[in-house]
């Protein structure tokens, strides 16, 4: 009797200290590239990506990894082709969902079944460091974006303060980065807890991740670019070296003498210009900075002041802020 007992005890012992086999149960589909492993648990689509030794780049979100319309999904079953799964909402929302995994690079591509407008969301947990989102990201007024409350940036185009949209991130210390370029209305939400992206499709969505090292990484996201179609252009070096501007300047005293008078006097006292701009501003009551033609001469011979720039080894560029319209 005694020894049934303690047979019975250490049985109720056994299962009690069996968590990983019960997490195990909930992973729906193990996905392995060359480079990285995406697990899905079936408990609302909460994925993690690791790399081919276990440990995780990506964490799973705390709970829930895809929403559809705003609704968590509840059940995920394999699909009929390879890597691809059914899935379910708490409203009874489907959609058929794929995992690709090729040169360090796991897409997610979500495709709603029922026509019409969705919104479609897909979370991990949060990371500590993050960097990114052109325009949006830039106007926050931080360099990492990751702070104690979570931000959502709107990828919006205001036509001037905001007109470069990216939904390109990267978490440098995780070794991690994600993008998506499909659907509309593109938002990112980041946060100690949750990174997600988030876009209004009426079609499939693609969500890219990107794991390596960062040359790694951005050699991934050039390939995307490329294959999305987006124009493969080298910066100006030269650009990238110490420039002037005239507004800030000099405003309204902006004419070919001042200027170079202004970039002379700097490289004189050992500052190496290599670029100027003339903004392009026309007002009636208040002046100009440019003029080749109604308000005056300020530029009388733009070729031969462009040469006298050229000869200080100077860029000029002009701003344009044009209006064009149509008679009447």
């Amino acid at each position: 009797m005694k020894r049934n007992y303690l047979k019975f005890l250490f049985a109720i012992v056994c299962v009690l200290n069996a968590p990983s086999a019960v997490a195990k149960q909930n992973v729906a589909l193990t996905v392995k590239g060359d480079q990285q492993i995406v697990e899905i648990q079936a408990d609302g689509f909460r994925f993690q990506i690791t790399n081919l030794a276990g440990a995780v780049i990506a964490p799973s979100h705390a709970d829930c990894g895809l929403k559809l319309n705003g609704q968590k999904v509840k059940s995920v079953q394999a699909g009929a082709a390879k890597n691809t799964f059914s899935v379910k909402t708490t409203g009874g929302l489907t959609a058929k969902v794929s995992v690709a995994l090729k040169l360090g690079v796991a897409t997610f591509t979500v495709e709603p079944l029922k026509q019409g407008p969705h919104t479609v969301e897909l979370s991990t947990a949060g990371m500590p460091v993050a960097y990114g989102l052109g325009d949006a990201g830039g106007w926050s007024g931080k360099l990492n974006l990751v702070t104690d409350k979570k931000v959502r940036y709107s990828l919006v185009n205001n036509g001037g303060s905001k007109r470069w949209q990216s939904s390109f991130v990267i978490f440098p210390r995780s070794g991690l980065a994600g993008v998506v370029f499909d659907g509309e209305k593109a938002s990112v939400a980041l946060g100690l807890n949750e990174y997600t992206m988030k876009v209004d499709t009426t079609g499939p969505a693609r969500f890219h991740y990107l794991v390596g090292n960062m040359p790694d990484i951005y050699r991934e996201y050039r390939t995307l670019l490329d294959d999305e179609g987006f124009p493969n252009i080298k910066p100006k070096f030269d650009l990238f070296e110490l420039g002037w501007e005239s507004w800030a300047a000099l405003g309204y005293q902006t004419r070919a003498d001042t200027v170079l008078k202004s970039i002379t006097n700097f490289q004189d006292k050992g500052y190496p210009i290599r670029w100027a701009v003339t903004g392009s501003g026309f007002w009636e009551e208040g002046g100009t900075t440019t003029s080749f033609g109604q308000y005056g001469e300020k530029f009388a011979d733009p070729s031969a002041f462009k040469t006298q720039l050229n000869d200080r080894k100077v860029k000029w560029m002009i701003g344009l802020r044009t209006n064009f319209v149509l008679p009447g």
